[in-house]
């Protein structure tokens, strides 16, 4: 009888266990944790954990796998492993990169450890001293952005579909990265990487003939450019190649049209769609990885904001030099060439920033609608900001 209560209690100790177990487990999945976020250094920017040091991560769905930057390793004692990883970037550019282990990965309370991913100083994110945060654990999360407050709700279970979202399915995995459909012209087109850490719109090559055509139209118009660019990946800026910018005049995403949206033609990157897309037309932009669906509830009255400078500038070699202008005879630009190098830029020489990495954010960040370049020749050039309209 002793022997029977004994193991009465032994099975009620075992089932109390077990449901304060699976109750922490339910717990844990539901839960939602909140942190706010920034776009002020044009992606998606918020503070974690890596080892139990602050880091500040930067939300790239388009990257397969994380990226630390040389700081970052220091900071936070990660740990390096073995000969590295060829991989290609977004230029098509082939190098072999580091890889890493880290301990403990923490994002607002949630940690994952033994996360492997990789180390490569590229030069935006070793400036700006964030961690890009890839697929290898963004995947493992659903998340919402409210881009009207600011703030980044996280959780193991998805969120729910509100009555007016609209439900964009995440249709494969290439690469660990996410890809959708969208429809134009009456057709339906596969493969578009769902890419924040593309900081423009949309991105597509020159093999969608209806897409060549409706450039056409526009450039007939005098709404269409043309853009000889050196386009940032991670090893840098790549070779330039001509690229075209218009405004579609729609796609259609489910049953949903959204008009007059800003198109990049560039054979040589992948099809994609960025994270202005998202901030500019969304109160609020859903990814559940869990159920493989985006859902977009817009705002109000949507519209995007689509500017560029008509030259980008660099610094090689302790000089500045020209990597980026827009063609025709109406572009502020025309006076100046490919790889031409300039003396000043508002006024400011090269000894004037305190290395590369001050200039790239200056540059990178620069908000105005005008910028004074001076040429050798002391011939200044007002510097003008296109609107694509």
């Amino acid at each position: 009888m002793l022997f029977v209560f004994k193991k009465a209690i032994n099975l009620f100790f075992i089932s109390t266990l077990l449901f304060v177990l699976v109750n922490q487990a339910s717990a844990q999945e539901s839960k939602i944790d909140t942190i706010p976020f920034s776009l002020d250094k044009k992606l998606i920017i918020f503070k974690g954990k890596i080892n139990g040091v602050d880091i500040d991560f930067a939300f790239d769905t388009g990257a397969q796998s994380g990226v630390a930057n040389s700081k970052n390793v220091a900071k936070a004692q990660i740990k390096t492993l073995g000969k590295g990883t060829k991989i290609t970037d977004s230029n098509q550019v082939k190098k072999k990169i580091g890889d890493i282990e880290i301990k403990d990965f923490e994002i607002a309370g949630f940690h994952f450890s033994k996360i492997k991913d990789h180390n490569i100083d590229m030069p935006y994110l070793y400036c700006a001293n964030l961690y890009l945060l890839g697929q290898t654990v963004i995947k493992k999360l659903n998340w919402q952005f409210d881009f009207e407050k600011m703030l980044v709700y996280i959780s193991k279970s998805p969120f729910k579909e509100n009555q007016n979202s609209i439900n964009w399915p995440i249709t494969s995995y290439k690469g660990n990265r996410p890809h959708v459909n969208f429809e134009l012209g009456g057709k339906i087109f596969k493969n578009l990487l769902v890419d924040t850490g593309f900081t423009s719109v949309l991105e597509l090559d020159s093999t969608y003939s209806a897409v060549k055509n409706a450039f056409l139209q526009k450039q007939n118009i005098g709404q269409g450019y043309q853009v000889m660019a050196s386009t940032m990946g991670l090893m840098g800026f790549g070779k330039p190649s001509l690229t075209k910018e218009f405004r579609m005049d729609s796609i259609k995403i489910g049953n949903t049209l959204f008009k007059d949206v800003p198109i990049i033609i560039n054979p040589e990157t992948d099809n994609k769609v960025g994270l202005k897309f998202f901030s500019d037309l969304c109160r609020t932009l859903t990814i559940n990885f869990s159920t493989n669906s985006i859902l977009l509830d817009l705002k109000p009255q949507p519209k995007i904001e689509r500017s560029m400078l008509d030259a980008k500038i660099t610094i090689k070699e302790g000089k500045f030099i020209i990597i980026a202008k827009t063609l025709g005879e109406n572009s502020s630009s025309s006076e100046l060439e490919m790889n031409e190098e300039v003396l000043t830029l508002n006024g400011k020489k090269v000894t004037d920033f305190d290395g590369e990495c001050e200039f790239l954010l200056w540059f990178y960040l620069f908000k105005e609608n005008q910028m004074i370049i001076e040429k050798l020749n002391g011939k200044k050039i007002t510097l003008k900001r296109s609107f694509i309209d």
